[in-house]
């Protein structure tokens, strides 16, 4: 089929025929005449429905369009079944309220649970610090604990020392004393000669 056959068969001009052949990739060849040829599916050809046509298709092929205004409620056997459906769709709406206010309540508690969480983790942390830091001073009391008891034993021997110390320089004091005493006393001149 040549554009201008095409063209006429669907009733578009030859350049909107020649962009739909590029757009569908339909397969062209060169005939014998040096005109193209194209080979186009047998569902392309079929014939366009008129728009009178569309408009008479069974309800079941009909598309579902929203009605533009409400039907009208002024019939009284759907007075009550609306004012049922009312009073559920107040109570729907009291529950979400009620379910929204629950979840803001729940998402605040999560949230202060996560911050006490992290306050109770920081606590722990510095506890374990203070313990550690109380065994550390705990240790280093012992020690000089430890230290002390042979110290004192040190001083108490020191002492005993020091007094042993002082009795033998009150020892040497008084001999002392007597050597000078028996140094400075007077003696003749005559070395042979005794003292009477």
């Amino acid at each position: 089929m040549t554009y201008d056959e095409l063209a006429e068969a669907l009733g578009r001009s030859g350049e909107a025929v020649r962009a739909l052949v590029i757009r569908k990739r339909w397969r062209r060849t060169l005939g014998n005449d040096g005109r193209a040829r194209i080979a186009v599916p047998e569902e392309a050809l079929e014939p366009r429905r008129s728009p009178s046509a569309t408009r008479a298709r069974s309800p079941s092929e009909a598309r579902p369009e929203a009605p533009a205004e409400p039907p009208p409620s002024g019939s009284p056997s759907e007075a009550p079944m609306i004012a049922l459906l009312h009073a559920r769709i107040a109570e729907l709406a009291a529950e979400l309220r009620e379910t929204r206010a629950t979840l803001v309540e729940a998402q605040t508690k999560a949230a202060l649970n996560e911050s006490l969480g992290a306050l109770l983790a920081i606590e722990r942390e510095r506890l374990s610090d203070t313990k550690a830091e109380r065994d550390r001073w705990a240790a280093q009391a012992e020690q000089l604990v430890a230290t002390v008891d042979p110290l004192k034993n040190t001083i108490e021997a020191l002492k005993t020392a020091l007094e042993a110390e002082k009795g033998r320089l009150s020892e040497l004091r008084e001999e002392r004393d007597r050597w000078r005493t028996a140094a400075t006393e007077r003696r003749s001149w005559w070395p042979f000669r005794r003292t009477a």
